[in-house]
């Protein structure tokens, strides 16, 4: 297993297939964050988690997978270390994320992560 940090101008048009495999709609490019850890496992990426970081804070977005290859719940956990250790080293003090997904839910258990706010509506602006 490898993990390996690639922007999303060169990572966008696999995050288009992926999300056509899984009916998703997928997000502008332009919504992502410049970094994508990517999870490499038996020579396919298999998940990508994208991080923004604002001063103490980070935040892991659009976690998308690979559904035509095997995916292991441990490769899941690792990335999620991997984030972790990663916003560590920029002193960041709280880790933030959102999920509709048994898998992510089991992997952010696992890895520590504490549930937050539940039954609350999310709210957005788009002001540009």
């Amino acid at each position: 297993m490898e993990i390996k940090i690639k922007n999303i101008h060169e990572f966008y048009p696999t995050i288009v297939n992926w999300s056509k495999e899984h009916d998703f709609q997928v997000p502008a490019k332009e919504f992502y964050p410049y970094d994508i850890f990517v999870l490499n496992e038996n020579g396919n990426d298999t998940y990508c988690v994208g991080v923004f970081v604002a001063d103490q804070a980070a935040l892991t977005v659009f976690a998308h997978s690979n559904k035509k290859v095997k995916r292991s719940r441990v490769g899941l956990e690792l990335l999620y270390k991997t984030i972790e250790k990663y916003v560590k080293q920029l002193g960041v003090l709280i880790l933030l994320t959102t999920t509709d997904t048994n898998r992510i839910r089991t992997a952010l258990n696992n890895c520590g992560w504490k549930k937050g706010d539940v039954k609350v509506d999310h709210y957005f602006k788009i002001v540009n």
